[in-house]
């Protein structure tokens, strides 16, 4: 269920009740109760090392890949085989997407695309095994960019972990794209159209974002609350402190 409604029954290869649901009555509304429900955990690290790189990379797979790319990507990842990441954020383009460097240029025999670039900030790019690829394959700004289906394994590809202040389990990389060889059978949608698909994914995310942020700030918020009542400091609790129920006010 980390990925937004209508499910995909066809390559959904787990039990068609949920939580007491039919899969096909599940709607968009439940899966906003499962972001809320999964963040009371308060840790955004656990988070984004489970569902982020699923969460963003496998729905443009879904909606726009081919049967080939479906079936080799869509069933072993919905069955916890496989791992997504999506990889658009470069070290000089951040959400200057229409800008971004990364080129794939189709070979001769036009078999395969040749990737070369950088990417950062990818989550769960140390351990991905797919990596979905925002690359250039045109000149023309925002009409030039496509998306390819990478795997993580190719030769070509490197990947380290960047340290980031928390969040270790998310498992964010820093990936480096060396003449790797790309088959033209995994080109995501059409060439030169893959800012589109982007921008349609970029809505969904922000959606799962916002409802995370919301249920993290409440479980931040309840713990001040324990620690306030527990905690004194000259002679009196954190609470009975003016200044303390100003902040948490």
């Amino acid at each position: 269920m980390i990925i937004s409604p209508p499910w995909p029954e066809k390559y959904y290869p787990g039990p068609r009740i949920v939580c007491g649901y039919e899969l096909k009555k599940i709607d968009s509304f439940h899966w906003l109760i499962l972001n809320d429900e999964f963040s009371r955990i308060g840790s955004a690290g656990i988070i984004s090392g489970i569902s982020i790189g699923m969460a963003v990379g496998l729905p443009p797979i879904l909606h726009y890949g081919s049967d080939y790319l479906k079936e080799l990507v869509v069933i072993p990842a919905l069955r916890g085989d496989k791992f997504m990441s999506l990889a658009i954020t470069e070290p000089h383009v951040g959400s200057d997407v229409a800008n971004l460097k990364t080129s794939a240029v189709l070979s001769q025999d036009g078999s395969h695309y040749i990737v070369n670039g950088m990417k950062k900030w990818i989550t769960n790019g140390t351990f991905c095994d797919f990596i979905l690829t925002a690359v250039r394959t045109s000149d023309e700004g925002m009409f030039g960019i496509s998306m390819l289906l990478i795997d993580a394994k190719s030769s070509g590809v490197s990947r380290r972990q960047m340290k980031c202040q928390g969040v270790w389990s998310s498992g964010t990389a820093f990936i480096i794209f060396d003449n790797v060889k790309v088959p033209v059978k995994q080109l995501v949608g059409e060439e030169n159209q893959g800012f589109k698909i982007i921008m349609i994914n970029f809505n969904f995310e922000r959606l799962g974002i916002c409802a995370n942020i919301l249920s993290l700030s409440r479980a931040f918020v309840s713990e001040s609350f324990k620690f306030v009542h527990k905690r004194k400091t000259f002679g009196k609790r954190l609470v009975d402190h003016p200044v303390i129920r100003l902040k948490l006010g």
